[in-house]
């Protein structure tokens, strides 16, 4: 299982109430989302959301790790900004001042 996936999908599920809307969100289909929530609970051991046929409601515990997850993703997301606003500046050799000169006719 892809852990970083899996915390994505289970953000999206608690944000948008639904397996279905969370599947429409990620580019899955309700089932792989399904497998991905079904997945993280057997890792620990407990629900993270109860469901019904009817609803669902977020357990206390998937509520503290819903918290953490979005923590962890924002983190992630704003690493990936700085890595691509870094490669996005000019780089190259900055030469001293007095040799520059030199080079110019």
């Amino acid at each position: 299982m892809d852990l970083l996936k899996a915390m994505t999908v289970f953000a999206r599920v608690v944000e948008t109430g639904s397996l279905t809307a969370a599947a429409e969100t990620c580019d899955l289909s309700p089932t792989m989302v399904g497998n991905y929530l079904q997945a993280l609970e057997n890792r620990f051991g407990t629900q993270l959301i109860h469901r019904t046929t009817r609803r669902q409601k977020i357990s206390a515990f998937g509520q503290a790790y819903y918290e953490r997850c979005v923590e962890i993703l924002d983190l992630i997301d704003d690493t990936e900004r700085l890595a691509l606003d870094h490669l996005a500046k000019p780089r190259g050799l900055q030469l001293p001042t007095s040799i520059q000169g030199e080079f110019i006719t």
